[in-house]
């Protein structure tokens, strides 16, 4: 079988050698967006040519490439759903779907050889799946999109809840490539290192990270670093400009603590995008979103964003009737289906109705709030 692989980078070069295994297979091109300038090829040791997905096609059509396999482990929430709606516009329906723990198993098996080649039909893995485990947050950002600065009560959900929601999505999907564990800020939560080992046994091989704004970090008590650890789970720092002074002390605290870290950009601006009057677009506006596969978990439910999710701590402090019921997935619906809930979340909901264009303003922290944080006029 002559395939081609997409993307390129780290991940197809990951491929590419996990298929050395199989001997009917061989690989012809490496497929990317952003194709190397160095004649088209992977590295100096791979003189695979990388092509743009247009040329794929062409190859496709004139027998040199028989199908292309999707890596799926990139953690970025819509870049699957990006390649699946480029490869539909050009009419390109000859592919497989690597699932993501092909990626981060260390030894394979044959059956795992043989889901490489998995079809689109029979993809059943949720990209991306985030859940609060503390709505408050201890660092009060002026237009906070999750409502942590608003939010009345501590916030912590109750975590048989959880657990048994988590426990239903491993019944409904063959796995989850990213859980993102945030807030409010999570390292709030005392039972933290509890979430953390019950998604570790549910999901082995799942990329998971604790997001957060990085100054409770030094306070973390031995059990929930050693949890940590053991359970491989990353801790992705939200780089606000309040970290400045301290970054250097954060990463020689995880350093020393052999904890794998991330910090994200440095955040310099927020961004609202809310409207009480109802946009004409709402399919353009999911399509344009950028938040459009962060899928939530809250109370048995998946939304396909935060908004719907946490829209009722915005309700009970300025008395809107934004209504997110409309917008959310009862994952406990009888005879409902792991592939029902990946198309349903692949369209809009009647919530993408309340949002517009993003207004960017300099991040900042503040506890005077007022609707306007969050409304655009």
């Amino acid at each position: 079988m002559k395939v081609a692989i997409f993307p390129a980078g780290k991940d197809g070069k990951k491929l590419y050698l996990i298929l050395q295994q199989l001997k009917d297979v061989e690989v012809c091109a490496f497929v990317d967006n952003a194709p190397c300038t160095e004649k088209g090829t992977i590295d100096a040791n791979v003189s695979i040519p990388v092509i743009c997905p247009s040329e794929a096609k062409c190859q496709m059509a004139e027998g040199k490439i028989e199908t292309l396999l999707v890596c799926s482990v990139k953690v970025l929430s819509h870049f699957l759903d990006d390649i699946l709606r480029q490869l539909d516009a050009l009419e390109i329906f000859n592919y497989y779907i690597v699932p993501a723990y092909i990626f981060r198993k260390k030894k394979l098996e044959q059956i795992d050889l043989q889901n490489i080649f998995t079809k689109r039909e029979d993809f059943l893995q949720l990209q991306h799946i985030q859940f609060h485990v503390s709505d408050k947050c201890n660092l009060n950002c002026r237009r906070c999109q999750h409502f942590s600065n608003i939010a009345e009560k501590s916030g912590f959900p109750e975590f048989k809840r959880v657990e048994s929601d988590f426990r239903r999505l491993r019944e409904l999907f063959s796995d989850i490539n990213r859980i993102a564990v945030l807030g409010g800020e999570p390292l709030l939560n005392p039972e933290l290192y509890r979430y953390c080992i019950m998604l570790r046994k549910l999901f082995p091989y799942s990329f998971i990270d604790i997001i957060t704004n990085g100054l409770l970090v030094r306070n973390m008590n031995e059990k929930l670093i050693s949890v940590i650890k053991e359970n491989d789970i990353v801790i992705n720092i939200s780089y606000y400009p309040i970290l400045e002074p301290i970054k250097e002390q954060l990463i020689c605290f995880l350093k020393k603590h052999g904890i794998r870290y991330i910090f994200s950009t440095k955040i310099n601006t927020f961004s609202k995008k809310m409207t009480l009057t109802r946009n004409e677009t709402p399919e353009k506006q999911f399509r344009e979103c950028r938040d459009r596969c962060c899928t939530m978990l809250r109370d048995g439910k998946l939304h396909p964003c935060y908004l719907p999710a946490t829209i009722p701590i915005f309700n009970n402090r300025f008395g809107t009737k934004i209504s997110g019921d409309n917008s959310a997935i009862d994952i406990y619906e009888s005879g409902i289906t792991g592939q029902e809930i990946l198309e349903q979340l692949r369209n809009n909901f009647e919530i993408c109705q309340y949002c517009t264009c993003d207004e960017v303003y300099p991040w900042e922290q503040t506890k005077n709030v007022c609707i306007e944080d969050w409304i655009i006029e």
